[in-house]
């Protein structure tokens, strides 16, 4: 059984259809690249399967039971957790304390306790533990992403919908990131569907690729079967294609 599983999915905002029929699967601690220009609607598939907004028609179901449509905070007791493009962290708290309020969330702990326990390891997996008692208004745009990625992590979830997480780094932040999302997936073996613009990033980490264009699945299959589709390398590669 997929740990997620996205059939016939659509939203409307007013007269403007952002995801038309989408179906997709993404299996037990697979990471599944969704890649699309820009306006294709990937964020807005994340939010959907997040419940951060309701389809208008469609289903979204979580190890074979129907989430569409359920609070986000439902979602993520469940196990499903999402982070943002823009990272918005509580900027006068410590980084751990934001961890700490992630895992409060998710995991239904009862104690502030157990709750900064799971912070401190979480920083750890993701390699800021010598950041955990700055406050966060003060990290650097890679730090932020990172602690986007361990508040998900804090939640408990097994379901990642990352969005975004390797943008706006350089090409060393970049090889870094890759090197310790691939250890964490291999310790921690969650899911992942991960929305991404940086293809090294996506050929890198991601086992299967998604291509949206308008709201529409127009290409699946392995990185390098997407590389070469002619219909992605003119809908969103351009016609340089991968160098580019």
């Amino acid at each position: 059984m997929p740990a997620v599983e996205v059939s016939n999915l659509s939203k409307s905002f007013g007269g403007v259809q952002a995801l038309r029929g989408v179906s997709l699967s993404l299996g037990e601690s697979e990471v599944l690249g969704l890649i699309g220009p820009n306006g294709s609607g990937k964020s807005t598939l994340l939010n959907v399967i997040a419940g951060v907004q309701k389809p208008t028609s469609g289903t979204v179901k979580l190890g074979g039971r129907a989430i569409s449509g359920m609070r986000p905070d439902a979602i993520v007791k469940l196990g499903v957790a999402k982070t943002y493009q823009i990272p918005k962290p509580f900027a006068s708290m410590s980084v751990r304390e934001n961890v700490a309020v992630a895992a409060l969330y998710g995991r239904r702990l009862r104690s502030v306790g157990p709750a900064l326990e799971e912070a401190d390891r979480t920083l750890a997996i993701v390699g800021m533990g010598d950041r955990s008692d700055l406050a966060a208004g003060s990290l650097t745009a890679q730090e932020k992403k990172r602690l986007e990625l361990a508040k998900a992590i804090a939640t408990g979830a097994k379901v990642l919908l990352l969005d975004e997480v390797f943008a706006g780094l350089s090409s060393e932040e970049l090889r870094d990131s890759i090197a310790l999302f691939r250890k964490m997936h291999e310790e921690l073996r969650f899911s992942a569907l991960v929305v991404e613009h940086v293809m090294r990033a996506v050929l890198n980490v991601s086992e299967g690729v998604v291509v949206l264009e308008e709201g529409r699945v127009i290409a699946a299959g392995s990185p390098d079967q997407i590389v070469h589709d002619e219909r992605v390398v003119q809908a969103y590669l351009g016609s340089k294609g991968v160098g580019t």
